[in-house]
């Protein structure tokens, strides 16, 4: 993203439309972008769902990264530390169900660590959500 574009979607008149607008701009980037640019949209999506003040947009950020991993666009070294964090951690049961989808993409042990850590869970949502991520990297490694 160049600095005019960032600028003006940062303005501080409607902070959840430049939020939102960010996602769809970076996910759209994400298709066809250079290495150097989809690291950088990595991190930025990956800042985003830890820090952001707005459960919906975390959970629009887990699910680009999701995406965009899946997809092949990204490495998803730092999307998969920030989906791990998220999911055991974020405050919003909406926003933990998504980054334990989103971790369905991972193979990586560090995911499936997470998601058995999640079947534990309380709450029934995140916990069937961790069960439904698991069966489907078991299904994609047979």
């Amino acid at each position: 993203m160049n600095d005019d574009l960032e600028s003006i979607m940062d303005r501080r008149l409607a902070p959840d439309v430049a939020s939102h607008l960010r996602m769809d701009f970076v996910e759209e980037l994400g298709r066809g972008a250079e290495p150097h640019q989809a690291n950088l949209i990595e991190a930025r999506l990956s800042r985003t769902l830890i820090y952001d003040n707005d459960p919906v947009v975390r959970h629009e950020a887990a699910f680009s990264l999701g995406k965009l991993y899946s997809q092949g666009c990204i490495l998803g070294c730092v999307a998969l530390e920030s989906l791990c964090h998220v999911a055991l951690n974020d405050t919003s049961i909406v926003v933990r169900h998504e980054a334990l989808e989103s971790l369905g993409c991972f193979p990586q042990l560090k995911a499936k660590e997470v998601l058995y850590s999640a079947i534990e869970s309380s709450d029934l949502d995140v916990s069937a959500t961790a069960r439904i991520s698991l069966a489907r990297l078991t299904a994609d490694t047979k």
